[in-house]
């Protein structure tokens, strides 16, 4: 389980916010059931030009949790804010 809890607020996009790509598991287990598990270790997600769903940024207040699969492609936005994004 992927856990994460916001420490300051960040409730407009660009702020440093946490980006998923809902559904995004599933195209990573896909993607290790075609090639093994120990292949695509090997491979490293970060290289990998997987066709991953539209990106989502989540907006959050100070003290908000987010839970989710841990296989979930998740990323970092840029923080474009004048405030620091606490995580």
């Amino acid at each position: 389980m992927l856990v994460g809890v916001a420490l300051s607020s960040h409730t407009a996009p660009m702020m440093g916010n946490l980006i998923v790509y809902p559904g995004g598991h599933h195209v990573v287990q896909d993607h290790f059931r075609a090639v093994g598990f120990e292949a695509a270790q090997r491979e490293g997600l970060k290289t990998l030009r997987l066709p991953l769903p539209k990106p989502h940024q989540v907006e959050l207040r100070a003290g908000d949790a987010v839970l989710a699969h841990y296989s979930l492609p998740h990323s970092i936005a840029p923080n474009c804010s004048a405030h620091v994004r606490y995580m």
